[in-house]
């Protein structure tokens, strides 16, 4: 669905990912989403990239230590209007960090580190943040 030419579709296959599974209380598991949603980081679209914030601020309501994790390490690829979205909800103290590594020229250094740390942290289902 993510490759559909129509824009609502598109959106749409984005946020049903956490809406209808959170009615069910049964939820896809994190790394299935994250597969899902990574590549749609990139998409041009004002309007998906609103639902890919709202799939990515929900992940952070259903899995709050991992979705933190993928936020720093992916926030350059993070579309403004994505990120505006994901923000919303945060801590002040979560926003400011974020924000700042957005900002900063450290965002290298942090996902190479991260990158070697996340799957050993993911795979013991560790909420280490």
């Amino acid at each position: 669905m993510d490759k559909d030419s129509n824009l609502w579709k598109r959106r749409q296959s984005v946020v049903s990912l956490l809406y209808y599974s959170r009615t069910k209380k049964k939820h896809l598991s994190f790394e299935k989403i994250v597969r899902l949603i990574t590549p749609l980081l990139t998409d041009d679209e004002y309007y998906f990239q609103k639902g890919v914030g709202w799939a990515l601020r929900e992940l952070h309501e259903v899995y709050p230590g991992k979705a933190l994790m993928f936020l720093q390490t992916n926030i350059k690829k993070i579309s403004s209007t994505a990120f505006t979205i994901v923000i919303e909800k945060l801590r002040s103290s979560q926003k400011a960090k974020l924000k700042a590594l957005r900002r900063s020229n450290e965002h290298w250094l942090f996902s190479q580190i991260s990158k070697m740390h996340t799957d050993e942290f993911v795979s013991r289902g560790r909420n280490y943040l």
